[in-house]
């Protein structure tokens, strides 16, 4: 496995902690745990489950009552066993994250360290989403269901540039946490983060969505995801790898991060949305890797203005083979307005190579429209 970097944003000494990015082979995968099994999607796995009808037949309840008694039995607890002797990285450039926990529970270098995280089943027969960082160079993974039950877990496959990783455990007929839907999300809504924070069991925080797309960088960054979930639910040491709630109990994000001084909450933390979750899970279980697009173009955010400004292109790109040049901003993504650069690269990471696009246009006085076939990434 490749090795990563770790990004930080920091600013008046807050540190943001977000997964590296980095492209990761996956130890296996399929859709079942075996390799002979045909490939269903998450949706569909989930839909043709008998258990959905357990959360939804669930009667309306007061408060955030109906979305914790829906989600809570889908969300577990992760424990992870890293190498004996590995050591707490010093500042600056530390890999620390909101859930690191470095327990060491012994002196000396022949006693393991110990991890702690959270989890959301996505599958009845034990598919189990949690983040990257929290399982990467772990030895042994166990899995902890809400009614206590233990079960070794096995990583089939890993995205670090979205810090997400989905495990599989030897379990049938679980409750798991459905999808729900990211555009629907709107700034004020009520959210629920669910989790196993400094390995307090079945923790309930609530919160409202205070940024969509919330950018995390200047230039657009190529590969990952760069925007997130914006929330003040409290997310601390362990959150990572849970579930971020709307009001029904449907799975919106997954909590990855959180701007902190001192490792803890500090007033808000930061989810993956789930449009970008599902489309990286099956690609993962179809093709055991993540199919990413390039337009073969960079990009700049406009100062005051909606739409990305293009930088440079590169030659024999799709960029170049539709015409597009340095200095044209780009106003839309099939009809709909690109707001940021933030929100073009997680729309792009939607795609797939071979799909045809069309991007609005504006260069100086002229405004046009171009279709654009996408490349794989290179």
């Amino acid at each position: 496995m490749k090795s990563i970097c770790t990004i930080f944003f920091v600013t008046a000494g807050v540190l943001l902690s977000v997964a590296g990015y980095g492209q990761d082979m996956p130890k296996s995968f399929n859709s079942t745990g075996t390799s002979s099994a045909p490939y269903v999607s998450i949706e569909d796995r989930q839909h043709q489950s008998p258990l959905r009808y357990l959360a939804e037949d669930i009667p309306a309840l007061p408060g955030f009552r109906l979305a914790a008694a829906r989600a809570l039995p889908g969300v577990v607890h992760i424990l992870a066993g890293y190498m004996p002797g590995l050591t707490k990285p010093t500042e600056p450039l530390t890999a620390i994250y909101d859930d690191a926990l470095w327990t060491n529970p012994g002196v000396g270098a022949s006693r393991a360290i110990l991890g702690s995280a959270s989890g959301v089943i996505l599958t009845d027969d034990g598919l189990v989403l949690t983040c990257f960082h929290c399982v990467n160079n772990a030895l042994r993974l166990e899995v902890v269901l809400q009614d206590r039950r233990v079960f070794k877990a096995t990583v089939l496959a890993t995205d670090s540039m979205t810090d997400i990783a989905l495990l599989q455990i030897e379990a049938r007929n679980l409750r798991f946490v459905q999808l729900g839907s990211y555009d629907s999300l709107e700034i004020g809504d009520w959210v629920m983060a669910v989790g196993y924070p400094l390995n307090l069991a079945s923790t309930v925080t609530v919160g409202v969505v205070s940024a969509k797309a919330r950018y995390m960088g200047d230039i657009f960054i190529r590969n990952g995801v760069s925007t997130f979930i914006q929330t003040d639910a409290v997310v601390s040491e362990g959150s990572s790898g849970g579930p971020l709630l709307d009001s029904k109990g449907k799975l919106v994000g997954v909590n990855s991060g959180i701007i902190t001084t001192n490792n803890l909450y500090a007033g808000y933390s930061f989810a993956v949305p789930v449009n970008v979750i599902s489309k990286i899970c099956n690609d993962l279980l179809h093709y055991g890797k993540v199919y990413r697009v390039d337009i073969g173009a960079s990009f700049r955010n406009v100062a005051d203005k909606k739409g990305v400004r293009v930088a440079s292109v590169d030659p024999g790109s799709p960029a170049q083979k539709a015409g597009l040049q340095p200095g044209d901003v780009l106003t839309a993504l099939n009809g709909e307005e690109i707001s940021c650069l933030g929100w073009l690269e997680d729309a792009l990471l939607l795609f797939q190579p071979g799909d045809m696009i069309v991007l609005g246009v504006k260069r100086k006085d002229n405004t046009f429209s171009v279709s654009l076939q996408l490349a794989a990434l290179r």
